[in-house]
């Protein structure tokens, strides 16, 4: 799937979690569930894609104190 796959209000999504996960170093994985439906994220191309934009910004999913241990 490429940048251009996604609909223009997924890919401003997609923008506004990698933008808050940099800003906090990490992103709880509830926070991607909230911001797309479920039936989006049911798609193995469409959640791939988000985990590598995220991966590729450096932004780690899930709780920052967990992923300090």
């Amino acid at each position: 799937m490429t940048e251009s796959a996604l609909d223009k209000k997924s890919e401003k999504l997609l923008d506004t979690l990698v933008a808050k996960g940099k800003a906090a170093g990490s992103l709880p994985f509830e926070e991607v569930q909230k911001a797309f439906p479920p039936d989006k994220l049911g798609e193995i191309e469409f959640l791939q894609h988000v985990l590598d934009r995220l991966e590729n910004a450096g932004v780690m999913l899930g709780d920052p104190k967990e992923n300090a241990l």
